[in-house]
């Protein structure tokens, strides 16, 4: 691997990480005019997310020697989101279990966030605005975990799931297996990832048995049907819009670590 910087310059990836060192520590002094602002350290994969998953030791060795020069700042795994990245497509390229191990290796080398970017033409050979990008995700990202622990009644998340959504209940069912995820909980986030219909209201908002609920979609499938949908529940339900299918598994993956390791 190696590090292009804003300058076009190429380094080792030795050199990289000592420049990020050297960099981490300069805005963390006194005298630095970048004193007191949060340093984050992006690990942005461009559009080579399956052969990442594939080579699930190489980034989970380049996430730790990450942590290692970060002095204990957040490090976030970053990719552009399209049609070769979704998350049906990622499953169907790769094996499900290196997927699962992928993500548990993120989560064990506490990754802090992943990051499902949709870029625009005007950001594509841009590196300063690719940065602002990707720290708007980041805020974005953690403005999500701060909800979802501010929703949280009783340790554990579960997921609540269309039918017919194969993919993403083998997934689950294999962290559910390796006790990642609870197989019951009193937390749900419910999970749309297509435009409401009426079966799918039945069968997600209205035919569900007592617990907390929040309702998680990605943004193309959002819309004003399912917010006053979800208005007209009672209790109302809260919406939470992620950015694709693999920001909500590994927040949900978060969450239960996150309350395994408090109670």
């Amino acid at each position: 691997m190696r590090a292009v910087y804003l300058d076009g310059v190429d380094r080792a990836q030795g050199e990289a990480w000592n420049d990020l060192s050297l960099e981490i520590v300069r805005r963390a002094l006194p005298t630095s005019e970048d004193s007191g602002r949060a340093v984050e350290v992006f690990l942005y994969l461009h559009d080579n997310l399956a052969a990442s998953i594939y080579n699930y030791a190489d980034l989970r060795r380049l996430v730790a020697d990450a942590k290692r020069h970060a002095w204990g700042n957040k490090i976030y795994v970053a990719w552009n989101r399209n049609p070769y990245t979704e998350f049906t497509n990622i499953y169907s390229d790769t094996k499900p279990t290196l997927l699962e191990i992928w993500l548990k290796s993120l989560i064990d080398e506490d990754v802090a966030g992943v990051l499902e970017m949709k870029r625009g033409r005007n950001t594509l050979n841009d590196a300063p605005e690719t940065v602002k990008l990707l720290r708007s995700y980041s805020t974005e990202y953690t403005k999500r975990k701060l909800l979802l622990d501010s929703l949280t009644t009783e340790p554990g998340w579960g997921l609540r799931y269309r039918k017919r959504a194969k993919p993403l209940e083998d997934l689950l069912g294999r962290f559910i297996k390796s006790q990642r995820l609870p197989s019951v909980s009193h937390n749900h986030i419910i999970f749309l990832d297509r435009k409401l219909t009426l079966p799918l209201r039945k069968e997600l908002l209205d035919d569900r048995p007592p617990g907390n609920y929040v309702v998680a979609t990605t943004q193309e499938a959002y819309s004003k049907d399912l917010e006053g949908a979800c208005e007209a529940q009672s209790p109302p339900l809260q919406i939470i819009q992620f950015s694709g299918h693999f920001e909500a598994i590994y927040s949900l993956l978060q969450m239960n670590r996150f309350w395994n390791h408090r109670h």
